[in-house]
């Protein structure tokens, strides 16, 4: 990966506010070797929360791990933004 293209990006994600999910969240960065600043749970209420990140990558690699991200069953409204 050139780190000429690496950029910040957060990442946020709603879903149901389990242990697992986040671990799921934490495994597809660290599976990339991808540099996470910060990752935050928050809880919603109703058995809700949210997920959010900070990462250092190029903006194809954030593109895949949202899109992955997205086939995670109990996350919905998975979105990313450069910062």
């Amino acid at each position: 990966m050139n780190m000429a293209n690496e950029k910040k990006f957060n990442v946020m994600a709603e879903g149901l506010g389990r242990i697992d999910i986040l671990n799921r969240i934490s495994m597809l960065y660290s599976q990339r070797h991808i540099f996470v600043e910060s990752l935050s749970f928050s809880p919603l209420g109703n058995g809700e929360s949210r997920y959010s990140l900070c990462a250092v990558t190029d903006e194809n690699t954030i593109r895949q791990v949202v899109n992955q991200m997205n086939r995670i069953i109990d996350l919905r409204k998975v979105a990313y933004r450069e910062v």
